[in-house]
C-alpha cells in the first residue's frame, strides 16, 4: 500500500466508524491516531552540569553488589538512551560505589561528597527500600522499589522533589517495580536466581530513569527468568 495515503484511509476509516451508532470506540481510535499514553517527566536533569547514578544500600536491601551495579548501569544507559544526560556528561555508576566504599575517617560520606570525588555534579541518589523475586516463597512475583532524590554536589542541596520543602515524606520520590506473576514456583538453582535477580534489578535502574523523560504510560513488562 502506498504509504502517503496510508493517513487519508486511517482518517475515513476513524470518521466512519465514529459515525456508527452503537460504537464505543474512541479509546482504540485515539490509540491508532494518536500513539500510545504518554506520562511527562517528573523533573529534568540539567544537560550542561555532569551526573551520575549512585545507588546507594546502606542497608543491604539488594542481594549483592553486583545486583547494585546493574541497578545502576541500567538507569544510566536508559538516561542516556533517552537523551536526558550527553555522552560527556554521565560518569559511570561504578564509579560513585567505588568512592562510597572508601569511609572518610571511618564516618559515612555525604551524596556531595562521592559527587565531587566522581567530578559530578548532580547526584542522582537511589536508596533501594524493596527487592524480592517472591511475596512469601512460593509465588513468582518479582517486585522492586526505591527511593529517589537528585542532589547537587557542589553544596547537598536537594534540586528535586520539593527542593524547600522541610517535609521528610516530600524529600523523596518513590518508584515501584512489578513484574508479571509468572507460573510456577520460585527459581531454585542459583544460576536461576542470580538470572532473575539481575533482570528485576535492570527494570528496576530503568524504572528509575523513566522519572526524568517522557515515556509510554503503559509499559509492556518482560517476564523475569524467561
Amino acid at each position: 500500500m502506498n504509504r502517503r495515503i496510508l493517513p487519508y484511509l486511517v482518517a475515513i476509516l476513524a470518521f466512519g466508524l465514529l459515525g456508527a451508532p452503537g460504537c464505543n470506540i474512541v479509546g482504540p481510535l485515539g490509540y491508532i491516531v494518536g500513539g500510545p499514553e504518554k506520562t511527562d517527566a517528573l523533573y529534568t536533569l540539567p544537560d550542561n552540569r555532569p551526573a551520575v547514578v549512585f545507588v546507594d544500600d546502606p542497608d543491604s536491601r539488594l542481594p549483592s553488589r553486583i545486583v547494585r551495579q546493574r541497578m545502576g548501569k541500567a538507569a544510566e544507559r536508559e538516561l542516556l538512551d533517552n537523551k536526558c544526560v550527553r555522552d560527556a556528561e554521565i560518569i559511570s555508576s561504578d564509579a560513585a560505589v567505588a568512592a562510597s566504599a572508601i569511609d572518610r575517617f571511618g564516618q559515612r560520606q555525604t551524596i556531595a561528597q562521592i559527587g565531587q570525588k566522581v567530578g559530578a555534579e548532580v547526584v542522582v541518589y537511589v536508596r533501594p527500600e524493596t527487592f524480592a523475586l517472591s511475596p512469601d516463597g512460593a509465588q513468582f512475583a518479582p517486585s522492586g522499589s526505591a527511593r529517589i532524590k537528585v542532589v547537587d554536589a557542589s553544596n547537598g542541596r536537594r534540586l528535586w522533589p520539593a527542593p524547600d520543602s522541610a517535609d521528610p515524606a516530600a524529600q523523596w520520590h518513590t518508584v515501584r517495580y512489578d513484574l508479571p506473576t509468572r507460573q510456577g514456583s520460585v527459581p531454585d538453582s542459583p544460576a536461576q536466581i542470580q538470572a532473575a535477580e539481575h533482570q528485576l534489578a535492570e527494570e528496576l535502574g530503568r524504572a528509575v530513569a523513566r522519572v526524568f523523560f517522557k515515556h509510554e504510560t503503559k509499559t509492556r513488562a518482560s517476564r523475569v527468568g524467561d
